[in-house]
């Protein structure tokens, strides 16, 4: 099993824990931390993230934020 398969793994048994009724929307975001070197091996296999949240009856929203310092960046003057 590789790292992203792994790393898959770990996170469908945190998001199949039941979640905290008393909790909001907005406080019911998870997110992955991975080396950087896992980039492109991750990208490329998200829809292991997604399986894994929609399989324990929770809704998946991607955010892809890649280029929005940059934008914000070149908007400032």
């Amino acid at each position: 099993m590789g790292r992203i398969e792994e790393l898959a793994g770990r996170y469908r048994s945190h998001i199949g824990a039941p979640w905290q009724r008393n909790l909001a929307g907005d406080q019911k975001a998870i997110f992955v931390v991975y080396p950087k070197t896992d980039e492109r091996k991750l990208r490329s296999r998200l829809e292991l993230f997604e399986m894994a949240t929609t399989s324990t009856g929770h809704p998946w929203r991607s955010l892809d934020l890649t280029n929005t310092f940059a934008r914000w960046i070149a908007a400032t003057d």
